[in-house]
């Protein structure tokens, strides 16, 4: 009989980094500032996620783990340039009205 290794287990971390990326891009759509704490959920848990994958090679889930911290990344650039953009605007209309 023909033994197989156990398939190899997918970090955790790195898994949830994903999908909390993924749903802060579908939140971006809805408002960007809601996707903000979703992008830094996706960068800790993927910073921990390849921390625990450098301590456990065994284990797989580095691209996912990267893939997170991209999108948390471009979740915190899109969500701080729309605030940038909110306040700019806010200040030009409170600089018009003044007049």
């Amino acid at each position: 009989m023909i033994e197989y290794p156990p398939p190899a287990r997918t970090n955790l971390f790195a898994l949830i980094s994903l999908l909390t990326g993924a749903g802060g891009v579908f939140s971006c759509f809805i408002s960007p500032l809601c996707s903000f704490p979703f992008g830094i959920v996706a960068m800790v848990v993927g910073l921990l996620g390849l921390r625990s994958l450098r301590a456990d090679p065994s284990q797989t889930g580095r691209e996912l783990a990267i893939a997170g911290i991209a999108l948390g990344a471009a979740q915190l650039v899109i969500a701080s340039l729309f605030a940038l953009a909110v306040i700019l605007v806010i200040g030009a209309l409170a600089f018009i009205g003044s007049r």
